[in-house]
């Protein structure tokens, strides 16, 4: 019985299958090593994008801004308006009410 078994065992060739295994760890390694080169170049893209663009968000804050202080620093008078004689509200009371979806 002990005989059997190491005979089936060197029926495998060793070197060759440690050289197979070898082989394929090899790929494996070269395969992740450029999964990580790839992730690293989208995170490098993705975060020169958002600083690309917290950069014109910025540019377009700055803009509203100057638009507002503008518009809040003018005379409305010098524009041709004029202040109203009166101020009224419109008073109602709701009687019906309405879904706009169908039963």
């Amino acid at each position: 019985m002990y005989k059997s078994t190491l005979s089936s065992v060197r029926a495998l060739p060793l070197i060759p299958t440690l050289s197979a295994i070898a082989g394929l760890f090899l790929v494996a390694y070269i395969g992740l090593l450029a999964v990580v080169m790839t992730y690293g170049v989208i995170e490098m893209q993705s975060a020169q994008a958002v600083r690309d663009t917290r950069a014109a968000v910025g540019t377009l804050e700055t803009k509203y801004l100057a638009e507002i202080t503008t518009i809040n620093n003018l005379n409305p008078e010098t524009l041709g308006y004029v202040k109203p004689a009166a101020v009224a509200y419109a008073v109602g009371s709701v009687s019906a009410s309405f879904a706009l979806r169908t039963p």
